[in-house]
């Protein structure tokens, strides 16, 4: 009885951690996976056991004609490939229900990854980082597909990758944005506040009232507009508006969400 009152304690514990649940992302193509798998499964199964079947008569036909003392030759081989046929198929069964609930599920305060055996907790407050990459996918040289990747660091210094597997990668990107970007700026703001700064690149650094652009100050009043435009982050100031005074691939920013988050509330983001 202790324990069950123990259980429930523990419960709301983590429900009031989590507070409400936001949405679910399973991975792509969850339940053709789903079938596939168990279909693919019984299927194995069944030919390792008509198969051993098969391979009984054939030995039962040469036992009549050349005597028992030929099983021993015949039998060990295919008796070992069909059980390992049969195994391999009752594997894929067990996997099923392991990988069942594979996905992200978004609360109001975390998000939960979900990936066979293994669950991942992330708290929204206790995440230093947030990145948003697009990875090319190259053939010959060719960029055939674009993928989307979300890197996540904590204070503690643990990272998280979501890759490009979830079903509404694009909306998933935006609910993670949406939820941690407001956290991560007020607490960058405190630290400016108190004279601290941050650093995106090795030659953007972001003061409270200034920016470092190649061991340049500049006032946020001198910065015309930022954007990112065919991949590229371009900074442009007032005295040269057509010209950027920062330019370089998203990829080499860190935090860059927080970058563009940080230039919209001083109303500098030119999409």
């Amino acid at each position: 009885m202790q324990s069950k009152k123990n259980d429930n304690n523990g419960n709301n514990e983590q429900k009031q951690k989590l507070g409400d649940l936001v949405d679910h992302f399973p991975v792509k193509n969850q339940k053709i996976k789903r079938w596939f798998t168990g279909g693919l499964g019984v299927l194995t199964m069944i030919a390792s056991i008509l198969l051993l079947a098969i391979q009984l008569v054939i030995i039962w036909s040469a036992v009549r004609t050349h005597g028992r003392a030929i099983i021993l030759s015949k039998l060990p081989m295919p008796l070992a490939i069909c059980t390992i046929i049969f195994l391999i198929g009752v594997l894929l069964i067990i996997r099923l229900p392991i990988h069942w609930s594979d996905g992200i599920t978004l609360y109001k305060n975390a998000m939960i990854m979900r990936s066979g055996i293994k669950k991942r907790l992330w708290l929204w407050q206790e995440t230093k980082r947030l990145d948003t990459r697009l990875v090319d996918i190259k053939f010959a040289s060719t960029t055939i597909a674009t993928k989307l990747r979300i890197v996540l660091e904590s204070e503690g210094n643990q990272r998280l990758v979501i890759r490009n597997r979830y079903h509404n990668m694009e909306a998933l990107n935006n609910h993670i944005r949406t939820n941690i970007l407001p956290i991560l700026y007020q607490k960058e703001m405190q630290c400016l506040s108190q004279g601290g700064s941050i650093s995106f690149h090795k030659n953007l650094v972001v003061f409270q009232n200034s920016l470092k652009i190649n061991n340049n100050m500049l006032a946020w009043r001198q910065i015309e507009k930022i954007e990112v435009d065919k991949r590229y982050l371009k900074i442009y100031t007032k005295s040269n508006p057509n010209k950027p005074q920062f330019s370089t691939n998203v990829n080499k920013i860190t935090n860059l969400d927080l970058l563009h988050y940080f230039a919209k509330n001083q109303s500098l983001v030119h999409a």
